[in-house]
């Protein structure tokens, strides 16, 4: 619904995105970001109905959000490859947002670009399949480094909590970039099954 590519200096405020038929707000290769008081609403039915997704961004805010989607609500990315300046994910701090979706609230991995320095403070996830979902090796071929991520004060309530994986496809460690420097803390709430930390 909205793409901003390789851009400097955006910001995004006090807008409502609803029934968007792929993903809602990229912001991908962007330095200095800016999201404030964003109100995303899709249809749990959608695929792909990310609500943000922030691929390759430097120096990124975002707050005081509400996503309810039919996908991941929160996709932090290192998919460089069709940049024409590839950079890391870095630097990007999320705080007060609520999210809601039958996927994952958070999903970190994608692409084969570092990510890392990315903090999340004060979310609350509702009614939700997977809270945190950490993956270096999303697809074959390509590995993301992670390293150096902040959970605090995270409210849940869903049926799996946690899954950190290297390879989830049971691909040979080898072939993956480590997770490393992950912390959490003061997480509460309420969940219906295992969590999967896997190496």
């Amino acid at each position: 619904m909205l793409y901003f590519c390789e851009c400097q200096d955006v910001r995004v405020e006090n807008v409502h995105l609803d029934n968007a038929p792929y993903w809602t707000c990229f912001f991908h290769g962007c330095t200095d970001v800016f999201a404030r008081g964003l109100r995303i609403f899709n249809d749990q039915r959608s695929r792909n109905a990310d609500g943000l997704d922030i691929d390759c961004c430097r120096r990124v805010i975002v707050s005081d959000c509400i996503i309810d989607s039919g996908d991941d609500c929160l996709a932090i990315r290192g998919d460089g490859k069709k940049l024409k300046r590839p950079q890391p994910c870095e630097d990007v701090s999320i705080s007060n947002c609520v999210l809601h979706t039958s996927c994952n609230a958070i999903r970190i991995g994608v692409g084969n670009t570092l990510i890392h320095r990315i903090n999340f403070n004060n979310i609350t996830i509702h009614d939700t399949r997977t809270a945190i979902c950490l993956c270096a090796q999303y697809s074959c071929g390509l590995s993301t480094p992670i390293k150096d991520i902040l959970f605090s004060n995270i409210q849940m309530d869903c049926d799996r909590a946690f899954q950190v994986a290297t390879t989830p496809r049971g691909l040979r460690p080898e072939e993956s970039e480590a997770i490393r420097n992950i912390h959490f803390t003061n997480i509460h709430g309420t969940v219906r099954t295992m969590s999967l930390i896997q190496g």
